[in-house]
């Protein structure tokens, strides 16, 4: 008697996990269905991120365009105001050597800095904006500061 409750002790034990590790057919079906939904929105989501990146891309490229448009006429307007500015230091130049050679090293120091600025223009290259940014602002105290000394220099050698 033992023996026979024993294996029936056994057999329902069996019975019970089997019963319980098998999955239905209908529970299969909605597993694999929500893998296969899973995968198709991790799909969307890759493509919408590739997507993203792809109009980052887009809007750098044109950024760095206008600036480079941005730039390059700056650039011009700079060149043409240094080589205003080098006409007025060779004219300042002639009169100071007739009379004072403290004018003179005046002169010369100005003409170094405009030469310096046109070094700084031609050397640039922009790497963002708000590098481009600070940049211009530097460069128009820059020549704010030799129109000053040009026109100092003027008008002691006026006096």
């Amino acid at each position: 008697m033992r023996k026979s409750i024993f294996v029936l002790a056994i057999s329902n034990f069996v019975a019970g996990i089997l019963g319980t590790s098998c999955k239905s057919d209908a529970d299969s079906e909605m597993t694999t269905e929500e893998a296969r939904i899973e995968q198709e929105a991790t799909e969307h989501r890759k493509m919408e991120m590739e997507e993203e990146e792809l109009i980052d891309s887009i809007n750098t490229i044109n950024i760095a365009k206008n600036d480079s448009i941005e730039w390059n006429a700056y650039k011009k307007e700079v060149k043409t105001e240094i080589e205003i500015n080098k006409k007025l230091i060779k004219n300042l130049k002639t009169q100071a050597k007739k009379s004072d050679q403290a004018l003179l090293e005046n002169v010369n120091q100005i003409e170094k800095t405009n030469a310096d600025i046109l070094v700084k223009v031609d050397s640039y290259t922009i790497s963002s904006e708000n590098d481009w940014e600070d940049f211009k602002r530097e460069l128009e105290k820059q020549l704010e500061e030799l129109d000053k000394s040009i026109d100092k220099v003027a008008s002691i050698k006026k006096k």
